[in-house]
C-alpha cells in the first residue's frame, strides 16, 4: 500500500467520521423534538381529560336543570285570566323610555 492509497483511505475515513457526526447530531435533534412532542401530547391528554370532566359536570348540571324545569312545568296549573291580568303590562310608552335614558 502506497502513500497515495493511505491518503485516499484517510480522506474516506475522515468523510465517514464527518457523516457519522452529522447523523449523530441529527439523531440528537430529533430525539429532543420527540421528547418535546411527547411532553405536548401528555399536556394535551391532561387538558382533554379535564375538558371531558368539565363536559360531564356541565351535562349533569343541565340534566338537573331540565328535570327541575320539567317538575315545575308538570306541577303548576295553566295560568288563568285572573293571573294574567295581574301581570305587569308589557308595552312601554315613549315617555317611559325617554326618562330611563334608553
Amino acid at each position: 500500500m502506497g502513500m497515495d492509497e493511505i491518503a485516499i483511505l484517510e480522506e474516506k475515513i475522515e468523510a465517514l467520521i464527518g457523516y457519522i457526526k452529522k447523523i449523530t447530531e441529527e439523531k440528537n435533534y430529533l430525539m429532543e423534538k420527540i421528547a418535546q412532542k411527547d411532553a405536548e401530547i401528555e399536556n394535551l391528554k391532561l387538558e382533554l381529560a379535564q375538558l371531558q370532566d368539565e363536559k360531564s359536570v356541565v351535562k349533569s348540571k343541565i340534566g338537573e336543570i331540565l328535570q327541575k324545569i320539567e317538575q315545575v312545568g308538570l306541577g303548576s296549573p295553566e295560568p288563568t285570566t285572573t293571573q294574567a291580568s295581574s301581570e305587569l303590562p308589557l308595552k312601554i310608552s315613549k315617555e317611559e323610555t325617554s326618562t330611563t335614558g334608553f
